[in-house]
């Protein structure tokens, strides 16, 4: 009787223990509804749940391509696509000035902040297109998305390079819409600083054959570091600001 009695409450746990566990589930399978569906969440409100993701994904991409160029940029001397270069510590360095036989001094082939910038919009133009995955987040279940034509907009500063995106995306679920479009990512890279400095250096080298490193230093107070290498018959000049990793080198053509 005993042991009868036992086996009756041992069963009436399980049953409860099972019928606690499909309470549970069922809850969490209708949050999980709710959340995918939209089922008892105000139109509006669902939609901008779905949008702040997007605007993340965007911002995201906008900091990584953005960055990788730039890096790049930095290694190259101001070009994603280099000529005329100098093969120089695994990179592609560019020329920025070029021999002029039998004289000390060269020709002027400095890269403008212009063309620099209108390569930049160009290569994040069809980068952020493949990261976001514009033509994937279009395939939406329970609501519609559209998205528009990216283009982008890079303006390259003192010590930063804003880079600026406008990608119309609506979203649309019954008679409610939600729409975004501009986005835009600073990114901290002294891109335009160390332009100066490139400038004063390749107008030097072609005025008078020569740069003098140490004076210019002194002048700018330790703000930028100029280090120079000579891998015959060439000059590399490799640009940085203190205290900050991302450089700027490029060529100097030799006879």
């Amino acid at each position: 009787m005993f042991s009868l009695n036992k086996m009756m409450k041992r069963g009436q746990v399980t049953v409860f223990i099972i019928l606690g566990i499909v309470i549970l589930v069922a809850i969490a399978l209708v949050y999980s509804l709710r959340n995918l569906v939209g089922i008892g969440i105000e139109p509006q409100r669902f939609l901008s749940l779905r949008l702040e993701p997007l605007r993340d994904d965007v911002n995201r991409c906008i900091d990584k391509e953005a960055r990788d160029a730039l890096y790049l940029i930095g290694k190259q001397g101001g070009t994603l696509d280099p000529i005329k270069y100098k093969f120089y510590n695994g990179n592609n360095v560019n020329y920025l000035c070029y021999n002029i036989v039998g004289d000390e001094r060269c020709s002027n082939h400095i890269v403008l902040v212009t063309d620099m910038v209108k390569e930049l919009n160009n290569y994040l133009q069809s980068k952020l297109s493949d990261c976001i995955n514009i033509k994937g987040i279009s395939k939406k279940l329970f609501y519609n998305i559209n998205v528009g034509k990216l283009s982008v907009d890079t303006r390259i500063l003192a010590n930063d390079v804003l880079v600026k995106v406008n990608l119309p995306i609506t979203l649309s679920k019954g008679e409610s819409t939600l729409s975004i479009s501009d986005f835009s990512k600073t990114v901290n890279i002294p891109l335009g600083s160390l332009y100066d400095t490139v400038y004063d250096i390749v107008d030097s080298e072609t005025s008078t054959g020569e740069f003098l490193q140490l004076p210019y230093m002194l002048a700018k107070r330790g703000s930028v570091e100029v280090n120079v290498d000579k891998p015959y018959p060439d000059k590399i000049y490799i640009l940085n600001k203190k205290n900050d990793n991302y450089i700027f080198q490029f060529a100097i053509e030799g006879e």
